[in-house]
């Protein structure tokens, strides 16, 4: 179990531009009849309301984390469709682009509304689940790097395919960055702020980190733009990244176990990646397990490689991985490989009730979380720094002075020893007014 006081770190996981492909990719592509129901998704600005158009959206499984519709683009009242949805846990993923990220989405600590199918599309009595965004801290710049995602047997383009420097390919909670991108029916990508340095005697520039690729069906690869000449240029297109299908030979296994307060934890999706990350992701795409009675998770058809194993990495769930997160297991086609005993700490959630925004006047303030069994008091963070401590689930503190803006809370759960037994890993936002 993690000792000692976990300080938050500031997560802000971005996402792609999709303004550019509005006119590639249709609103409500998706054909439903009028008893399916579908998910009308309504994407404005935090601090303003205006809605945000050309923005992509796409509907996953959460339980086979494999896309279920999309992706649409948000039109002129920043609104899109997405379905038929038929079971499963439908969790939305929004890319902002260079210039916007998500704030919050109904479905980190609820349920997704839908309604009934073409009929009533973006008209009352449907209702919309409404995603804020706030403006990025720093907008998406080059090196961009743009081209397709193709089969590599018959060169046809992929659509559903996730772009990024992450192992993690989209957000799951929280946004993605800037260098995140999913294809639509045309195989299209685009994805900012590559990492690109310079050879010290030649002054070509090469690509540092790989972009990761994954599909539903088909292998994860990390891919490399290695020009013969290097690279000279930061704005690179016309790229075509190939991806295989995954083959009788894709056979490996990977379990384990999780636990939290020294016992099984049941019923708990477990992701799969390429290398540790926080909550809040999607992983390989078409990739997840569910943990049984005795805590036991097990992953099959996969292709030989190093992966790394993450409970808990939907919001709203209950656990928490967090930094301590599992090291990467070697897994090949023959032998069934072994991620031993994870272990997950609860994760807190923000109550409903607490203030979203701010006057200038409003100094003395109450936040409220959820209770963590075994939690002896509970440390209250300000945008990363410690600021008070309370032995009950919430907190009233004196603000100090406060730019105007949004400002982020969470929340440690400590024992009667000092260890780490929940966290608030979505960070909760107030706004303080001028």
């Amino acid at each position: 179990m993690t000792s000692g006081l976990p300080f938050p770190r500031a997560r802000a996981r971005r996402v792609l531009a999709a303004a550019a492909l509005l006119c590639l990719l249709p609103a409500c592509s998706d054909e439903s009849s009028p008893e399916d129901p579908v998910v009308l998704v309504e994407i404005v600005a935090e601090d303003s309301g205006l809605a945000l158009p050309g923005l992509k959206v796409v509907l996953l499984d959460a339980n086979t984390n494999a896309p279920l519709s999309g992706p649409a683009v948000s039109d002129a009242s920043g609104r899109c469709l997405l379905g038929p949805v038929a079971g499963g846990r439908p969790r939305l993923v929004v890319f902002g682009g260079p210039l916007w990220a998500v704030h919050h989405q109904p479905d980190w600590y609820g349920t997704l509304l839908t309604a009934g199918g073409r009929p009533i599309g973006f008209a009352a009595p449907a209702t919309p689940n409404r995603v804020t965004m706030r403006p990025r801290r720093r907008p998406g710049t080059e090196p961009r790097f743009s081209g397709r995602v193709v089969d590599a047997v018959d060169g046809r383009p992929l659509g559903q395919a996730f772009v990024s420097l992450s192992p993690w390919p989209t957000g799951y909670g929280g946004g993605a960055e800037t260098s995140d991108d999913v294809t639509g029916p045309d195989g299209v990508f685009t994805v900012y702020d590559i990492p690109v340095a310079l050879d010290r005697d030649t002054g070509i520039g090469y690509q540092v980190l790989p972009l990761v690729v994954s599909r539903d069906g088909y292998r994860t690869i990390r891919w490399t733009y290695d020009p013969p000449g290097g690279l000279d240029y930061t704005d690179v297109a016309g790229l075509e990244i190939p991806l295989t299908p995954l083959g009788p030979d894709d056979s490996g296994r990977l379990s384990g176990r999780v636990e939290r307060d020294g016992l099984p934890l049941a019923d708990l999706l477990v992701g799969l990646v390429a290398a540790p990350t926080a909550k809040g992701a999607v992983g390989v795409v078409g990739q997840v397990a569910r943990t049984d009675v005795a805590g036991r998770f097990v992953f099959d058809r996969l292709a030989a490689g190093a992966y790394v194993t993450h409970p808990g990495f939907l919001a709203g769930d209950g656990a928490w991985f967090g930094a301590a997160a599992a090291p990467p297991v070697i897994v090949d086609a023959v032998t069934p490989a072994d991620a031993g005993v994870l272990r997950v700490l609860h994760e807190i959630r923000p109550a409903r009730a607490n203030p979203s925004r701010l006057a200038a006047a409003d100094t003395l303030v109450t936040f409220h979380w959820s209770a963590v069994a075994g939690a002896a008091r509970y440390v209250w963070f300000l945008d990363g720094d410690a600021l008070a401590e309370s032995a009950v689930e919430s907190v009233t503190v004196t603000l100090p002075a406060l730019a105007p803006g949004l400002h982020r809370w969470q929340v440690a759960a400590l024992d009667a020893g000092g260890d780490a037994v929940g966290y608030l890993q979505n960070e909760a936002w107030f706004r303080r007014d001028p």
